[in-house]
């Protein structure tokens, strides 16, 4: 049962998929961005950051890893 100061939000089936599909690629990139970080001197968000300038392809900011790590 809702409080009196809530309101219930109807999304559209396609606009509710989008936003689940979006968090679950953000979590997806998160886990990564931890995952590669924690060997590195970069802080998580930095490591995000690197993969979403990589279009948020995980192979494709891997490949650029080392490349990477030749700067620091």
């Amino acid at each position: 049962e809702l409080a009196r100061d809530e309101i219930p939000i109807i999304l559209e089936p396609e606009l509710l998929k989008h936003i689940e599909d979006n968090f679950t690629r953000d979590q997806r990139q998160w886990k990564w961005a931890i995952r590669h970080s924690a060997s590195r001197v970069f802080t998580i968000t930095e490591m995000y950051n690197f993969l979403g300038s990589a279009g948020g392809d995980e192979a494709r900011a891997e490949a650029w890893l080392p490349t990477l790590d030749e700067f620091t």
